[in-house]
């Protein structure tokens, strides 16, 4: 990811927030672009494993989907988790098509 991509996603990121009740969900978000853009390091060599298994956390599962979203460089979208009946990867979900999410989003 460039840098110019990763700025556009957190200015939008960051717009969202200030708008939305879901500010668990863009803390996750930030901090998995910032993951994605950074690239892997031998202090995050356990991150993406810890922030995913929060899914599972009721009480986490915002700042989780938040984080996979960034992780895998989408448009913020807190949304995109409270209709998904498939394994909220959109890169392998088979309802993606030419390259698109269901919000039509680049994957």
């Amino acid at each position: 990811m460039g840098r110019k991509s990763f700025d556009s996603l957190m200015r939008q990121a960051y717009a969202r927030k200030r708008v939305s009740d879901t500010s668990d969900y863009f803390n996750g978000y930030v901090r998995g672009l910032r993951r994605l853009f950074q690239g892997e390091s031998p202090e995050t060599a356990g991150e993406d494993a810890k922030w995913l298994s929060r899914i599972d956390d009721e009480a986490q599962q915002d700042k989780a989907h938040g984080y996979q979203d960034g992780l895998n460089g989408l448009a913020p979208n807190s949304d995109r988790w409270n209709y998904c009946t498939r394994d909220n990867d959109c890169r392998h979900c088979p309802l993606a098509n030419a390259g698109r999410d269901c919000f039509n989003n680049t994957i």
